[in-house]
């Protein structure tokens, strides 16, 4: 499987993800800290992407608190397919060019686009695996958000 391949694929692992989670949103309202992790995972996509498509980080950045659910269904989608173009537009070869960001003190900051990439799904698992836990927690019931229990079943 080439990079590509291997990231159009994690993005559509994360729009399954991300619909479980907004499914049990609608289903739980009163969930309040899943909505304020869920917002968290998808306002963090967005300096991610303007790296990527060749800008910077907005000076200040946002955390998706306060977010409605429809609020936070409307930036996931926008993020998602957005994320889905840069991945279609991106050449096999260049998934390992280095781009430049620059940390809080003006330092620059190089990473591979392969790595940009790998950091946006971690996190979003990261949080997704604290859902779980809520989830369970609120519920008594374990949903499975991993990406191997997807490709197992939902591929």
């Amino acid at each position: 499987m080439m990079l590509r391949e291997y990231f159009l694929q994690l993005v559509e692992y994360e729009k399954w993800a991300n619909q479980r989670v907004v499914d049990y949103l609608q289903s739980q309202p009163q969930d309040n800290r899943s909505l304020n992790i869920f917002c968290h995972v998808i306002a963090d996509i967005k300096p991610w992407i303007e790296l990527l498509e060749g800008g910077h980080a907005p000076p200040e950045l946002i955390d998706g608190q306060g977010w409605s659910l429809s609020e936070c269904k409307i930036m996931q989608e926008f993020m998602l397919q957005r994320l889905s173009y840069f991945v279609e537009s991106v050449e096999e070869q260049s998934f390992l060019n280095e781009i430049t960001s620059y940390g809080s003190d003006g330092s620059p900051l190089k990473n591979t686009i392969a790595e940009v990439l790998g950091h946006i799904f971690s996190h979003s698992q990261h949080h997704r695996g604290q859902l779980e836990f809520f989830i369970e927690e609120f519920t008594h019931t374990y949903t499975n958000l991993g990406y191997m229990y997807y490709l197992r079943n939902f591929r």
